[in-house]
């Protein structure tokens, strides 16, 4: 029976196949980076996600409801790619199988439809809830990602979700990471506001890309990083893994707002050593994560729009790498600085040890705007995730993404396997709040 039932799965997935292959001629096929078609075949970027929480008063909503339909239809009809699927392909001699983006020729209702899904009958958010209990309703509507999303006719590179909330409503969107970065994510969200024009993004990738990226990281690059500290690496994300299957402690995830009046202090005492001309917010934030999560590797997402000949804002794809900082390099903001005054000089020593922490920063609050709806206020923004994943319950390093949490400022979403009580973890960071919220995963 267990063979039966095997073959008869793979029976469904090569019709399902079948059936969207026969359907390409409605489809432009988009090459997509090295890297990205590497993300899709590792399964290892869950999608990009937000919720947008807004106060709207209940005789507003169908109006509310409506300007944002006809709003999503006008982004889809400017950006055709965001309703693409991710297919495989082959190639003119009929073997190998190469990973695209399926772009629809046009746009149809059925295609609006499936982008933006209107009050699931399951979705049941509110922003009064905790991590995990938003977690538990995005799991019910998270996009596919991975392999899963993959050569399926009703799964898009993107989605939008509108549901009712006990004060107005809720906007998630949601952006396979296969095809786009922050950058990406929020070239299109923002044109959901009223202040913003829609326009259409740059999707034809530079598939120059990967070969011009050490001009300008050079032996910070991942082509000039090494084997002997590649290999470092690995192990040490290997043995943490190993050694969390033996220890009894959970994961924990951190959110909340950042003191921006002792970040600003932190920029002037910064400027009054005079080692550097300034240091960033992004500085700041990068060199206490490191500190506080005890790093010994911290990679830090680097965007090459504006940096590199041919890339510009409007570029949609992953034009991301990490640079790479050891604890010296990131234990301070004018560190961070220097590196990023000087991205080819070395800020990072090449030894790594096996169980030493390595963590990852990315910072989305310089592409995020405030959402303007007609008659509605925006109170609440802020990342999703499925905490569910069994990945997060074992994961080997530390993650934080700072972002624009709407009118309130700027927060911080920690993903960390440091061991001991909530005062301990977050360490003496001064413009990181005790009110720090905290779930277990």
């Amino acid at each position: 029976m267990g063979g039966q039932q095997s073959r008869q799965e793979k029976k469904t997935l090569k019709q399902a196949t079948n059936k969207m292959q026969r359907s390409m001629p409605d489809f432009d096929m988009l090459p997509l980076l090295h890297s990205e078609t590497d993300m899709a075949s590792l399964g290892r970027a869950p999608p990009v996600s937000t919720i947008s929480f807004f106060d709207c008063d209940e005789s507003e909503l169908p109006s509310a409801e409506a300007w944002i339909t006809a709003r999503v239809t006008q982004i889809a009809t400017a950006n055709r790619w965001i309703m693409g699927r991710l297919v495989h392909t082959t190639d003119t001699g009929g073997k190998n199988k190469k990973k695209v983006l399926a772009v629809p020729s046009s746009v149809s209702k059925e295609d609006l439809e499936r982008l933006l899904l209107k009050n699931p009958g399951n979705f049941r958010p509110q922003r009064c809830m905790s991590l995990m209990q938003l977690s538990a309703q995005y799991a019910k509507i998270g996009l596919p990602f991975g392999l899963a999303a993959y050569d399926k006719e009703d799964v898009f590179a993107c989605r939008f979700v509108f549901a009712h909330t006990p004060c107005g409503f809720c906007i998630v969107f949601s952006m396979s990471h296969t095809v786009g970065d922050g950058n990406t994510f929020y070239n299109i969200l923002n044109q959901l506001s009223a202040t913003e024009e829609v326009r259409p993004l740059q999707a034809k990738r530079n598939l120059d890309f990967k070969n011009n990226v050490r001009t300008i990281l050079g032996r910070n690059s991942d082509q000039e990083l090494g084997l002997r500290f590649k290999l470092s690496t690995l192990t040490s994300f290997v043995g943490t893994a190993a050694k969390r299957m033996f220890v009894k402690n959970k994961t924990r995830v951190f959110r909340g707002l950042l003191d921006r009046e002792q970040i600003t202090k932190l920029k002037a005492d910064a400027q009054s050593r005079g080692t550097v001309p300034f240091v960033s917010t992004n500085d700041i934030i990068t060199s206490a994560f490191s500190n506080a999560s005890g790093l010994h590797t911290c990679l830090m997402a680097y965007n090459f729009r504006k940096r590199m000949s041919g890339l510009a804002e409007s570029h949609a794809g992953n034009y991301v790498k990490c640079m790479v900082f050891d604890n010296i390099n990131a234990g301070t903001p004018d560190g961070v600085r220097r590196a990023l005054r000087n991205p080819q000089l070395p800020c990072r020593s090449g030894r790594t040890k096996i169980f030493s922490r390595a963590g990852l920063i990315t910072n989305w609050s310089a592409f995020s705007k405030p959402i303007r709806i007609p008659r509605c206020v925006e109170q609440l923004h802020q990342p999703l995730m499925d905490l569910s994943s069994s990945g997060l319950k074992y994961m080997p390093f530390d993650a934080m993404c700072v972002f624009r949490a709407g009118d309130q400022g700027l927060g911080a979403y920690w993903i960390t396997t440091k061991r001991g009580s909530q005062k301990d973890v977050i360490g003496d960071i001064p413009f990181v709040p005790s009110t720090l919220k905290c779930d277990s995963i």
